[in-house]
């Protein structure tokens, strides 16, 4: 914090401490971790800024979202028909691996965005990952082209998950660049929430296109509508994101080190000085993104593979996917009033518990409205967890390595999440049984927990022994005069 947020009107703060008190009379122990650049940033250009985050995150996920809706088909079209469960396998194998190459865009994509900016690396994701969206939808098929179809689709998949990897730590920093130091979490959980409404629309288009064209249509042609409307889209989001300036913390940056492009080393000083929240960050995230993908990609067909129609399946997740939009926006602002740490915890074991009605429900009901029910408890939980996860990834390093610092643990995580639906339908194929995938969900909470305890330090708030520190310094001040 700055001398004069130590040092307000002696009316208003902590004799012990100089922090501000609130108006119940107890210190405000909020921090302004890495800055306070956000807070002289308008409203209306926080707006500006905040839509076009938003607008490629929409894209991303859309397009991902996009490749679980229609895997089934997928797996039908790039895949010999001799083996259908392999060919699925090899679907979510190929949608897992395209999570491999996010850390390595993270990697080379992010260090331009703390070398050459946030909006330069926002565009160039924007579009790279709409036009290998397209690429999908105009693949020839199997039956066309042979072994080189699923070859293609992997090629695709790969360059889409680079570019999605360099996308979202700068577009996650350049809204917290922009946003109030104490309302972090609030403005985060905005972008949180694009997700979701990105998840919805790829599984809104294909409960439309299925009923629009038939089943028959639908199946044999019509899912390839969903990955020819990314080149649109695209150009609707890169329209938007030219027209906002950079952050004012890069600016900031730039102006203290004026030849930053040559000599900066991101990735070697984020290994060397911030191992740590890397890898707090990255338990943190492993069970979040999980539970995305879960969600998105893996619940329709779960269903599916359970005797439930498309247009069931699809209704179900639609109703996930709505609740964990709005519940982001609900729930997201509670970090920023009683800390990340607290949330995290919270958010963790809430996942670990709603995964198992999420299975069991529909499995034993056999009833659309047990899907949405257990579809809903668990995307809440998502939600919870959603706005202080996202807000750590830039929150835990300062600008100068922050798109850097903040993508490599978070796009390793995903790795995990990426795999989720394959070890789902293998240990369904293995066990004979859909619950042992949510003992594995579970697991993965337990690790979350663990590393939110041991590594994670709350930027958010001041800790203890800080507390501490700052009652000592006040004390040698004081005594000095």
């Amino acid at each position: 914090m700055t001398s004069d947020a130590l040092n307000p009107p002696l009316s208003s703060v902590c004799p012990e401490t100089g922090l501000p008190l609130l108006a119940d009379g107890k210190v405000d122990n909020r921090r302004n971790q890495h800055g306070e650049h956000g807070d002289s940033v308008s409203g209306e250009t926080r707006r500006k800024v905040v839509l076009a985050a938003l607008a490629g995150n929409f894209v991303e996920w859309y397009e991902f979202a996009a490749y679980g809706v229609v895997a089934a088909f997928v797996a039908h079209e790039f895949f010999s028909p001799d083996d259908p469960v392999a060919a699925l396998l090899g679907v979510y194998a190929v949608f897992g691996l395209a999570f491999v190459a996010r850390p390595i865009g993270g990697i080379v994509i992010s260090r331009f965005g703390d070398t050459l900016g946030r909006k330069a690396v926002m565009s160039f994701c924007i579009v790279a990952m709409s036009v290998t969206t397209f690429g999908i939808g105009v693949l020839p098929s199997y039956a066309a082209i042979g072994i080189a179809a699923p070859l293609l689709l992997l090629l695709l998949r790969l360059l889409q998950g680079a570019a999605a990897g360099g996308e979202w730590s700068s577009a996650v920093s350049f809204v917290f660049e922009h946003s109030p130091s104490t309302k972090r979490a609030r403005w985060i959980s905005y972008l949180a929430a694009s997700t979701y409404p990105g998840l919805l629309g790829g599984v809104g288009l294909g409960a439309i296109l299925a009923l629009a064209l038939g089943q028959d249509a639908f199946e044999s042609w019509g899912w390839r509508i969903l990955f020819l409307v990314a080149l649109p889209l695209g150009a609707v989001g890169l329209f938007i994101r030219r027209r906002v300036e950079e952050s004012p913390a890069f600016i900031a940056v730039r102006q203290e080190t004026e030849q930053l492009a040559k000599k900066a080393s991101p990735l070697r000083e984020a290994f060397a000085q911030y191992r740590r929240p890397m890898l707090a960050l990255f338990f943190i995230t492993i069970t979040y993104i999980t539970g995305v993908y879960t969600n998105s990609a893996l619940y329709v067909t779960f269903l599916i593979r359970n005797d439930y129609t498309a247009g069931q399946a699809l209704n179900a997740n639609l109703t996930g996917l709505a609740l964990m939009t709005g519940g982001v926006l609900l729930f997201g602002p509670i970090s920023d009033r009683i800390g990340r740490k607290p949330t995290l915890l919270i958010g963790h074991v809430l996942l670990g518990v709603a995964i198992f009605p999420m299975f069991w429900l529909p499995t034993q009901f056999g009833t659309m409205w047990a899907a949405m029910l257990g579809c809903g408890l668990f995307s809440l939980a998502i939600a919870f967890i959603g706005a202080p996860v996202l807000t750590s990834l830039p929150e835990l390093f300062p600008a100068h390595v922050r798109a850097t610092g903040g993508a490599l643990p978070y796009n390793l995580a995903t790795i995990m999440a990426g795999f989720a639906p394959y070890i789902a339908i293998w240990l369904n194929d293995r066990l004979g049984t859909p619950m042992a995938y949510p003992f594995y969900v579970a697991g993965l909470a337990a690790v979350g927990i663990a590393g939110t305890l041991v590594l994670y330090r709350d930027p958010s708030r001041y800790s203890r022994q800080e507390l501490e520190s700052l009652r000592v310094e006040r004390r040698t001040r004081t005594n000095a005069l």
